[in-house]
């Protein structure tokens, strides 16, 4: 999605008001001719959980993915919720993101030349993300977590506890060729430095993250930042340190 679905962010607070916003979008390609990640696509599968369960979205998320996994810090909070221990992001006070573009995969690594300033030093100049936040959330991104909720839904997930073993099999297993990979339903099937890993990865201005389960050697690896862009090298460093699988 362009701009103007990160504007729409601003003024919307329901699935409903997000799915006016997608629907008045021109279709990028013919139906099945090829594939691309769509924040949209996952706004329309909000809207079709809220249309089976008669329940809200978050509502939903709430119950039969936060609690049936034991995430209690995991939700989609409002711009204006007084949240104690929230973590805040930051962000360059001249834009442009605080790290340089990624490589494509199997690429040459970019690496920083210079460290980043210390904050309270003079040469600081980072500020908080409160303008780039929306209201809330939606089904495409905006909730928050922690590392410990996100260990505890790897574990749910492949104990098959959020789903059985044949679904879980067949939401995590790649379908379609992507960029980086494979892509499934909502997750990212990868192979990376000779690994499989699966989950997804994601950012926004102030933010970046990356999930991964490493289902055929037993680890999983969960990078949270509050910078945007920063979560990326941290991460191929960890895989370039794990142990091989026994």
């Amino acid at each position: 999605m362009g701009p103007d679905y990160f504007a729409a962010m601003d003024e919307t607070d329901t699935v409903d008001e997000f799915m006016e916003f997608v629907v008045g979008q021109p279709l990028r390609f013919p139906p099945g001719s090829r594939h691309e990640y769509s924040n949209a696509g996952f706004v329309v599968l909000g809207a079709i959980i809220e249309k089976v369960t008669g329940v809200s979205y978050y509502d939903f998320i709430r119950e039969y993915v936060a609690a049936a996994a034991g995430m209690p810090d995991t939700d989609f909070y409002r711009k204006d919720a007084d949240v104690p221990n929230l973590a805040r992001g930051y962000l360059p006070a001249g834009g442009g993101g605080g790290l340089p573009p990624l490589p494509e995969p199997g690429g040459p690594r970019r690496i920083i030349q210079k460290p980043m300033p210390a904050p309270g030093s003079e040469a600081h100049a980072w500020v908080d993300n409160d303008n780039e936040l929306p209201v809330i959330g939606n089904p495409s991104g905006g909730g928050y977590s922690t590392a410990k909720d996100l260990l505890n839904f790897a574990r749910a997930l492949t104990e098959y506890r959020l789903l059985g073993k044949e679904m879980t099999e067949t939401v995590t297993t790649g379908k379609v060729d992507s960029h980086i990979g494979k892509y499934g339903y909502g997750f990212e099937d990868l192979i990376e430095q000779g690994r499989r890993t699966i989950g997804h990865s994601g950012g926004a201005p102030g933010v970046s993250a990356i999930f991964r389960i490493l289902p055929d050697d037993g680890y999983v690896v969960i990078v949270l930042s509050n910078f945007d862009r920063a979560a990326r090298l941290p991460y191929e460093e960890i895989l370039r340190r794990l142990p091989a699988a026994t």
